[in-house]
C-alpha cells in the first residue's frame, strides 16, 4: 500500500478507515500481566454500530514445551463466557488454573492466543477474531 518512496497510496487512507470501522472485537493492550493470585485481566471493545459480541472467550498459550524433551503443545488456561454491547467494551477476568502456575512462573513470558466472539450476522453465522497477548508472569506466587 505504499510507493517506493514509502508515500502511502491513495487507497490506504479508505483502507484504514475500513478496518477501523469494522464489527470485530478487539483487544486494548498486547501486553498483560498475570497477578500474583493467577488472575488475568484483558479489557475486550466490540467495535460497530449495530449487534453485540456474544459467545465464549478462550485464552490458549501459543505452543510451549513443558518438559525437556517433550513435543511442544497449545495448553487452555480458561474460557469465559461474556456479552458485550456494540460500540462498548468490557474487562474480562480469567484465572489461571492452579496446575498451570508453576510452568508460567518459570516460563515468565508466555505469548497467548485469546478467541473472542464477533457481532452475528445471522443465525448460523458465528464469526471469530483472535488476538495475540503476552502474558507476564513473573508475579504469579510460589506454593
Amino acid at each position: 500500500m505504499l510507493h517506493r518512496d514509502f508515500t502511502p497510496k491513495p487507497a490506504w487512507a479508505a483502507y484504514r478507515q475500513a478496518m477501523v470501522a469494522t464489527d470485530e472485537p478487539r483487544g486494548s493492550l498486547k501486553k498483560v500481566v498475570v497477578t500474583s493470585r493467577g488472575v488475568v485481566r484483558v479489557r475486550l471493545a466490540c467495535g460497530g454500530s449495530a449487534g453485540v459480541c456474544a459467545g465464549t472467550t478462550t485464552i490458549v498459550t501459543r505452543p510451549i514445551r513443558q518438559r525437556a524433551g517433550q513435543a511442544k503443545r497449545r495448553m487452555r488456561l480458561g474460557s469465559r463466557r461474556v456479552r458485550i454491547r456494540a460500540g462498548r467494551s468490557k474487562v474480562v477476568k480469567f484465572v489461571i488454573p492452579r496446575r498451570h502456575r508453576p510452568l508460567l512462573r518459570r516460563l515468565k513470558k508466555v505469548r497467548a492466543q485469546i478467541t473472542v466472539p464477533a457481532p452475528r450476522r445471522s443465525a448460523t453465522h458465528r464469526p471469530r477474531r483472535r488476538a495475540v497477548y503476552t502474558l507476564q508472569t513473573g508475579k504469579i506466587a510460589p506454593r
